[in-house]
């Protein structure tokens, strides 16, 4: 069972280094098309859209950029309650109940079920200094702003969207770094090519 483990962690790696390697050639040929495209000192915006790819890309790979790490707690926040919301009003859960489902079903199953059913350690998200106080407060904002104004704007179509997304990219990221981590300790190493899948 580690054996055949192992070796699906090796393909999952190879996988998920040509996805990185295409989001990155995607990313730089992006820039290059912006930087033909915009006219000659106007290199600022250009390096400006290169910073704010790579804040949520290319700066996760060893880090947990800010923009990710909110954006992925307030979707989490929002797609809870709409989906308790949808409930019947006697089954929808209290503000505790709510509290934890949001943060284990929503912002950081992925998280805890590596650290805990692969690795066999704690979390990192309880031990992160920024993942949980992060999720607090992004709950506790959109549960008590009033008349839920930041719910409803946060809430509707494009913003809602854009949260989405940093979501997606949150958990792209993550099983990027969990997939190169698995890869290391069932045997490789980092940055050397990988064997052919077996």
């Amino acid at each position: 069972a580690i054996a055949a483990a192992a070796r699906y962690s090796r393909r999952c790696h190879q996988k998920s280094a040509r996805a990185g390697s295409s989001m990155e050639a995607v990313i730089e040929s992006l820039l290059a098309f912006a930087r033909s495209a915009i006219p000659t000192g106007a290199e600022s915006a250009v390096q400006a859209v290169q910073a704010v790819l790579s804040s949520v890309t290319t700066d996760a790979r060893g880090a947990y950029p800010l923009p990710l790490c909110w954006g992925n707690a307030l979707w989490a926040v929002l797609a809870c309650r709409k989906h308790f919301r949808a409930q019947p009003a006697h089954q929808r859960p209290g503000v505790i109940f709510s509290l934890l489902a949001t943060f284990v079903l929503f912002t950081m199953p992925a998280n805890l079920a590596a650290n805990w059913l692969i690795f066999g350690r704690t979390p990192s998200a309880l031990t992160h200094p920024t993942i949980l106080p992060t999720h607090l407060a992004c709950y506790a904002a959109v549960l008590f702003f009033p008349f839920s104004l930041l719910e409803r704007v946060l809430g509707s179509a494009l913003p809602y969207a854009l949260l989405d997304t940093l979501g997606v990219l949150d958990n792209a990221t993550t099983a990027f770094n969990y997939l190169e981590e698995a890869y290391v300790v069932s045997g490789g190493s980092a940055g050397v090519p990988l064997p052919p899948p077996l």
